[in-house]
């Protein structure tokens, strides 16, 4: 085995072909429905929401769950899980309730996750119109995540409360901010919204620290729908993306720095280089991603027009400048994109199509390299609410999916990939079709221009052999190995080619005509090897496909 993979080097020196990568669909690893995981579920809970937000932190996984009910209301809940990244299994934790249930609404509607601390949103309260309060659990040795406080917004001039105080949550080290996206600033802009800024104490207080308003108060604007704080920039972006009508406000994104009293200033304020066509709200500002000296700004479209996420990047001389419009490219709505993230060489959106993963190359651009499939085929709503990326895998909830419940009821639930180097858009392949999968293989940047190879076995369950560096082929020498080694061109269209701009190339493995019916249940593994410029060698995961009738 060590000579046949001594000799890939020498094989890729003559057989390189060009493989040319279309974006392509990637099967989820696992899709959590709330009742096949947490007993606590009961048939009242149907159309609580699970995965409307989430939060993570090294392999702890909160998801959302606002309109769970209790004694009648939507009083929310947060349930937890541990996801394992070498797998992607999820193993429900528990769950956490408000204290005082009947006093509080939409209890999960934000999460922030950072150390020891999980801060949940509840903006409503039962019998009072934008209202809001956030509460703090800690997780303490011993005893898991019990509450500890309960922040309540202080009045505003005329007496009123938050203004859907906990819409939206964001913790990093010894800050926390709060949005109130419709809290009342009096004059011609009484639901413009505010972001509070709250000092973490050492011993778990909250204090407040400031009121962050919009430079120019505008009625309905939605200042803190959405919130990014970068701690190493001290520097923190405001989505304010307005109403949900036509027309209503303008939809903008602030950037704002700490300056020398202590407090933020807006240093930027930032909008689309180009407006959306003529009756059509893009939300823009719905979510924001900050990361140093970029900032992903997400919309929600509400009419037919495909311009789902807006990258800028900061110019030491010019500022804050748009440097890439992130698109589905599909057919159909971008009516329900609503959350974003940077990944260290791309980013992720949502959207009612399901996850897209973004990539910028060497030169700068950007395109969509593959997307998340949300549900498993035959399901009734595909549709993406929040992203989480809990130690390389990308999870995405589906608040409003059917597939758990009965079909009028939006029970939800959430999908696991994990971030690895060989995906799929199939798990099967039907020996009677025959059928195929799509292999899309992902070497990331590092693997630009760089030659790879295939291989298959029927046995990936050994330790693997050592390519040095790190790198471990997965994949045990076999019949099968022999067979696809010998004539990969078989099962395989391109089982040789070159990693495009973005790292990425797909082949299609092709079951051939005539396999034994009795094969049926077998589950076949690919891997590939890429050659780096010094002759090292790396190679991916094994991805498998088990064979149907």
């Amino acid at each position: 085995m060590k000579v046949r993979l001594a000799s890939v080097s020498a094989l890729f020196a003559t057989l390189v072909l060009v493989s040319h990568a279309e974006a392509q669909t990637v099967a989820p690893d696992a899709f959590v429905c709330p009742q096949a995981f947490d007993p606590f579920i009961g048939l009242t809970d149907l159309g609580d929401e699970l995965g409307f937000a989430m939060a993570a932190s090294a392999d702890l996984l909160a998801v959302g769950a606002p309109a769970s009910r209790d004694s009648g209301g939507e009083e929310g809940a947060v349930y937890l899980y541990h996801v394992n990244s070498s797998t992607g299994h999820v193993v429900p934790s528990g769950f956490l309730t408000p204290l005082l249930a009947s006093n509080v609404e939409r209890f999960g509607s934000s999460l922030a996750l950072d150390g020891s601390l999980l801060i949940v949103g509840a903006p409503d309260k039962a019998g009072q119109t934008d209202v809001g309060s956030v509460h703090v659990f800690a997780d303490l040795p011993g005893l898991g995540l019990i509450p500890i406080t309960t922040i309540s917004p202080p009045l505003d001039s005329s007496g009123s409360g938050g203004g859907q105080f906990g819409a939206s949550v964001e913790l990093s080290g010894d800050r926390l901010f709060v949005g109130a996206p419709t809290r009342r600033l009096g004059g011609n802009a009484p639901f413009s919204g505010v972001v509070f800024e709250y000092l973490v104490g050492p011993a778990g207080g909250f204090y407040l620290w400031d009121i962050i308003k919009p430079p120019v108060p505008v009625d309905g604007q939605a200042f803190g729908q959405s919130i990014s704080y970068d701690a190493s920039q001290d520097r923190l972006a405001v989505g304010s993306p307005g109403g949900t009508f036509l027309g209503s406000t303008p939809t903008r994104v602030y950037v704002l720095e700490r300056g020398g009293d202590g407090r933020f200033e807006a240093s930027a304020i930032l909008s689309p280089s180009s407006a959306p066509p003529s009756g059509v709200v893009d939300r823009f500002g719905r979510t924001v991603a900050l990361d140093g000296d970029r900032l992903l700004c997400g919309t929600q479209r509400l009419t037919a027009v495909d311009r789902a996420g807006f990258v800028f990047e900061r110019d030491q001389v010019q500022g804050w400048q748009e440097t890439a419009v992130l698109q589905f490219q599909g057919s159909g709505n971008v009516s329900a994109q609503v959350d974003c993230a940077f990944l260290d060489d791309g980013a992720v959106l949502s959207s009612d199509r399901g996850v897209a993963r973004f990539r910028q190359n060497g030169s700068g651009s950007w395109s969509k390299v593959y997307t998340y499939s949300q549900l498993p085929a035959g399901t009734s709503n595909d549709a993406a609410s929040s992203i989480a990326l809990p130690n390389g895998v990308v999870v995405c909830g589906n608040s409003t999916n059917e597939q758990c419940g009965s079909p009028n009821l939006a029970t939800g639930g959430f999908a696991v990939w994990r971030d690895r180097r060989l995906l799929s858009d199939v798990h099967t392949a039907s020996i009677a079709a025959p059928g195929s999968q799509r292999l899309i293989l992902d070497g990331g940047l590092s693997h630009v221009g760089r030659p790879y190879m295939l291989f298959g076995s029927a046995d990936a369950s050994g330790p693997g052999i050592d390519l040095g560096n790190g790198e471990v082929f997965p994949l045990d020498v076999d019949d099968y190995f022999n067979l696809v080694l010998a004539s990969p061109r078989i099962v395989f269209d391109v089982p040789i080619g070159l990693f495009d701009e973005h790292g990425i190339a797909t082949v299609t493995y092709q079951l051939p005509a005539g396999v034994d019916p009795s094969l049926a249940g077998v589950e076949l593994f690919h891997a590939w090897v890429s050659v780096a410029p010094d002759f090292s060698l790396t190679a991916s995961n094994a991805e498998s496909v088990v064979l149907v009738p």
